[in-house]
């Protein structure tokens, strides 16, 4: 009877997983307070330095996920207040120069999709206040001269569908006060002396 409390005491030195204040030294997953020198997975405050997968506040040298506060330099994906400059994608406040997808106050200038107050020079797309001048759909105060669909104050002169109070004048189809006197189909108070159907 002694026998059996003593080993359910003292862990056994060949065991791979034991719920004990002392760890296995061979053991690969320990719920203790020390962690296993060779572990690859501890939930421990003090981490294994080959492990790829910690949670702990002193982050793996060569881990590329930590939930950490201090990032690791060679990670791809941190959620850090400090970026990793190789990284392309980070949800912080200062943008990596080489990414491509940035949610922060400062554009990258070579991106194709930012969401930011300023815009890239370059992109196609953009949802700012500044229009892109060479974008062909732009959700802006200042319409883009080539664009053909922009939902703006300002018409587009070569534009064909324009829901602005200004008609494009060789426009088919415009929902203005004024009408265009080529078209054929205007709701207008004002009728096209050319048109065939007018709702006046």
């Amino acid at each position: 009877m002694r026998a059996l409390i003593l080993k359910a005491y003292i862990p056994n030195p060949k065991s791979t997983n034991i719920e004990t204040n002392i760890p296995d030294p061979k053991s690969t997953n320990i719920e203790n307070n020390i962690p296993d020198p060779k572990s690859t997975n501890i939930e421990t405050n003090i981490p294994d330095p080959k492990s790829t997968n910690i949670e702990t506040n002193i982050p793996d040298p060569k881990s590329t996920n930590i939930e950490n506060n201090i990032p690791d330099p060679k990670s791809t994906n941190i959620e850090t207040n400090i970026p990793d400059p190789k990284s392309t994608n980070i949800e912080n406040n200062i943008p990596d120069p080489k990414s491509t997808n940035i949610e922060t106050n400062i554009p990258d200038p070579k991106s194709t999709n930012i969401e930011n107050n300023i815009p890239d020079p370059k992109s196609t797309n953009i949802e700012t206040n500044i229009p892109d001048p060479k974008s062909t759909n732009i959700e802006t105060n200042i319409p883009d001269p080539k664009s053909t669909n922009i939902e703006t104050n300002i018409p587009n002169p070569k534009s064909t569908n324009i829901e602005t109070n200004i008609p494009d004048p060789k426009s088919t189809n415009i929902e203005t006060n004024i009408p265009d006197p080529k078209s054929t189909n205007i709701e207008n108070n004002i009728p096209d002396p050319k048109s065939t159907n007018i709702k006046n």
